[in-house]
């Protein structure tokens, strides 16, 4: 039997076999550890919506709920803007028809708190106990977990069904794995890669190697149908990305950065700076116990998702966000877990107190990183993007009592699905206006209101065109907060003071990041 006590090595023989795949002991059936931590995460959501609770606007969310109000109504306005969310077809008819933001939160905390208990009996199957609770703790600590989940993100999504499929192939269930991987590639089809695996998995029979390979691939028709069906074809998927890195004036990722992107930028410089070295550590340890582990799942699908995005930003490219390599850096923080217990292990060289005190220091740094992590995040990040939909909560009660049925709305399109929804404009999406189309140098035609929200502001370059407008004297204040401000044009015979001369530049400070 392995041996619970922190720091135990591996025993891989006990289990293993039949090329690296996992075995699951008897008494591991019976681990309620596994039921305690889906309580944990599911806690874990609620208490994340409490903090964020304005994130449950988030923009692709709302856009999954247009988008298939349109697909129900056939209608094609979506199809010529260049700044809304490219469509996910799982989430878009999973999340689509429940044209709630607070559902969509419920169903996503379930998913979040089976994703938690999926990738404890995954590391537990392949680490031991010692390992999967170290690593489920910290999991917890990564700030993606909490915001992910109350936006309903895609990357929560593709996340869970990436390592059921993981798990599922770790265990010898071949078509539940493919299928769950074809799930994955209906949310993000860079996961199809992973399908060369069931090219060389091992005790995979002949017949049900291909039909293993092919099922996954079944995502590809779907996602043309639901691409030329939301956004009028698949050419546009290209076009959406194009532009849409176009407005933020963000270089996008060239192939030969998104390894670096990965491993240096994400993993080393941001995730884990003090820590990451027993990450590398942990996969050297646990690929030099057995050859067979080079063709382990948990290894090759990682890569082969990697390979996605990297096949991606050949053919498309995209400008990088950390969400979407979240599954690389749950992936890497389980064999930091396990470096850092196996690695103390062998460093102490059995002398107890050694081991222990070397895994409490290394575990101290460890927690230094993800609580700077966590706090860098939600000070950056999470709380500007929470006060500014606040702000554009109060400005929408403003607008719903106000605004006329042909008045127009410029804004940034961080807030274009809500404010489209809300407003009931999605049959007549081009009556809101994207801010980040000014950075051009050619503002679009006046607007009647302008939802303005510097701290979300996506490209700089287009506060200019903003400060001209409002230099002209032709708009009135109908609602402040903070430096968020909603404005209405004025009535032409209206005298209005002119607001930008005198005021503009506090009011504009830089986007963050």
């Amino acid at each position: 039997m392995r041996d619970e006590k922190l720091g135990a090595p591996l025993l891989g023989a006990a289990r293993q076999g039949n090329g690296g795949m996992t075995h699951v002991l008897p008494n591991e059936r019976k681990d309620l550890w596994s039921l305690i931590l889906f309580g944990v995460n599911l806690g874990h959501a609620c208490f994340s919506v409490y903090l964020y609770p304005q994130h449950l606007y988030e923009t692709d969310l709302i856009a999954y709920f247009i988008y298939f109000r349109n697909w129900l109504a056939q209608s094609s306005a979506l199809h010529s803007l260049p700044f809304f969310p490219v469509p996910k077809p799982l989430l878009l008819f999973l999340l689509g028809p429940l044209a709630d933001p607070s559902l969509a939160f419920v169903l996503s905390a379930f998913m979040s708190a089976a994703l938690g208990s999926l990738l404890y009996v995954l590391t537990r199957n392949l680490f031991g106990r010692t390992v999967a609770l170290l690593f489920s703790a910290f999991s917890l600590l990564d700030p993606l977990k909490g915001t992910l989940t109350v936006t309903s993100s895609a990357d929560l999504y593709l996340s869970f069904f990436f390592f059921l499929s993981i798990y599922l192939a770790t265990t010898q269930r071949s078509i539940g794995s493919s299928l769950s991987l074809l799930c994955s590639a209906l949310v993000k089809p860079v996961t199809l890669p992973c399908v060369f695996y069931f090219l060389f998995a091992p005790a995979l029979e002949k017949s049900r190697r291909w039909y293993c390979v092919l099922l996954p691939l079944l995502a590809i028709p779907l996602i043309f149908l639901t691409l030329s069906s939301s956004i009028g074809s698949i050419e546009n998927n290209g076009r959406l990305f194009r532009e849409f890195t176009t407005l933020r004036d963000i270089n996008a990722i060239p192939p030969e950065q998104v390894l670096s992107f990965v491993f240096w930028t994400q993993l080393v410089q941001t995730r884990f700076p003090l820590t990451a070295v027993f990450g590398f550590l942990g996969l050297l340890l646990w690929l030099s116990t057995d050859r067979q582990r080079l063709t382990h799942p948990f290894f090759l699908f990682p890569l082969a998702f990697l390979g996605g995005y990297l096949g991606l930003s050949l053919v498309s490219p995209y400008m990088p966000l950390f969400r979407f390599f979240w599954p690389i850096e749950l992936w890497f923080l389980a064999f930091l877990s396990y470096g850092i217990v196996e690695g103390m292990q062998r460093f102490s060289l059995g002398q107890e107190s050694v081991r222990k005190a070397a895994v409490c220091l290394v575990l101290f740094f460890l927690l230094d990183d993800s609580l700077h992590h966590y706090f860098a995040y939600r000070n950056k990040f999470a709380l500007h993007f929470g006060e500014g939909m606040a702000f554009v909560n109060e400005s929408i009660r403003v607008m719903k009592r106000e605004k006329q049925v042909d008045e127009t709305v410029l804004t940034s399109f961080a807030f274009i699905p809500w404010l489209m929804w809300s407003l009931q404009l999605y049959d007549t999406p081009k009556a809101i206006l994207a801010l980040e189309t000014m950075a051009a140098g050619t503002p679009p035609l006046q607007p009647d209101w302008i939802v303005y929200v510097p701290t979300i502001s996506a490209n700089p370059k287009a506060l200019p065109g903003v400060e001209q407008l409002l230099a002209e004297g032709k708009y009135k204040v109908r609602y402040q907060q903070g430096t968020s401000i909603l404005f209405h044009k004025a009535a032409p015979f209206a005298q209005v003071a002119p607001v930008i001369p005198t005021t503009v530049s506090p009011l504009l400070p830089q986007p963050s990041s």
